[in-house]
């Protein structure tokens, strides 16, 4: 389910600061090339660079990005809530090639 009201009310992701991006989620799902779901974001972020021998240059990327950009939508999930942030993604890439 959209809440797109909700979207519109805020627009940094909250505590955005305290985020946590777990070595587990890096390594076994956003750059795992074997991941049934996580396989197209591994070729996405890997031809930028992005590297499981220094997944931690993604994690820093993924938290300035969530501290710099403005939420665009905010879903509920089986996770949980799920905050957007779409707008100017690429800057994250600046320097990486």
């Amino acid at each position: 389910m959209i809440d797109h009201e909700r979207a519109d009310r805020i627009t940094k992701m909250p505590n955005k600061e305290k985020a946590i991006v777990s070595r587990s989620k890096i390594l076994d799902y956003i750059l795992s090339l074997t991941h049934r779901d996580g396989f197209s974001k591994a070729k996405f972020f890997m031809q930028f660079g992005f590297s499981i021998n220094q997944w931690e240059t993604l994690v820093n990327a993924l938290k300035d990005h969530a501290i710099r950009n403005n939420v665009t939508k905010i879903e509920q999930t089986s996770f949980g809530t799920r905050y957007v942030i779409i707008d100017q993604f690429l800057h994250i890439f600046e320097g990486l090639q």
